[in-house]
């Protein structure tokens, strides 16, 4: 699964909360990783990516105003549901909860430029493995 990426806290092209909340709304998709990601074996060892996310492998949230999101994977070109659960927005990060209402991901937004958004995830194993994710809004 792709997860979506935050920085300091003194940048000052920091998105505003009103921002997040206004501007995440719509369909995202993956298009960049970088830092830490989990290797393609059934023991997911933890790798250092710099890549592009191939459109054909590119996971996809869909923000909807009502606090919901719906996550998709692209298979063969076509976007299929996956599943669907509710987000909020706290400061400069986007919380997604899981179907028991527990915090499943927190995302620290970094960036919002046009219809490019820039997120950071820290991954179970510690503060020192951050993911940074590009996503660009889609149709």
């Amino acid at each position: 699964m792709v997860s979506f990426t935050a920085c300091s806290s003194d940048d000052d092209d920091a998105p505003s909360q009103d921002d997040i909340k206004t501007n995440c709304i719509g369909m995202w998709q993956t298009t960049h990783i970088s830092g830490w990601d989990y290797d393609d074996t059934d023991d997911e060892n933890l790798i250092k990516v710099d890549q592009d996310v191939p459109e054909g492998d590119a996971d996809g949230i869909l923000f909807m105003v009502d606090g919901t999101y719906n996550w998709y994977r692209n298979i063969g070109g076509e976007w299929r549901f996956i599943y669907s659960c509710k987000y909020e927005v706290s400061g400069n990060k986007i919380i997604l909860y899981d179907d028991r209402g527990d915090i499943d991901i927190i995302y620290t937004v970094v960036s919002f430029k046009n219809d490019t958004v820039v997120l950071e995830v820290t991954l179970d194993e510690g503060p020192q493995y951050k993911q940074r994710i590009t996503c660009k809004r889609v149709n």
